[in-house]
């Protein structure tokens, strides 16, 4: 059975409560910051995040907080 709520990548979790669950509601709230700050993020960018590791995720949570740029959050 799947949960209700969808990964970045916007397929079904796997897993509920579990790594990937944790991971795509990080990227998720990623993209939103992403779209709030600099607007909605190309496909490239979601395929990027979605790629990412739980400490790449947190990492660029940390950094959108003061980048002025996307390219500075996700470098």
């Amino acid at each position: 059975m799947t949960c209700r709520v969808r990964c970045a990548d916007r397929r079904p979790c796997r897993s509920r409560g579990g790594r990937v669950y944790d991971q795509g509601r990080k990227a998720d709230v990623l993209l939103r910051q992403i779209a709030w700050k600099f607007g909605p993020p190309s496909e490239s960018v979601r395929q990027r995040i979605a790629a990412a590791d739980a400490a790449t995720l947190l990492h660029w949570s940390e950094r959108i907080l003061t980048a002025d740029s996307l390219e500075a959050v996700l470098h």
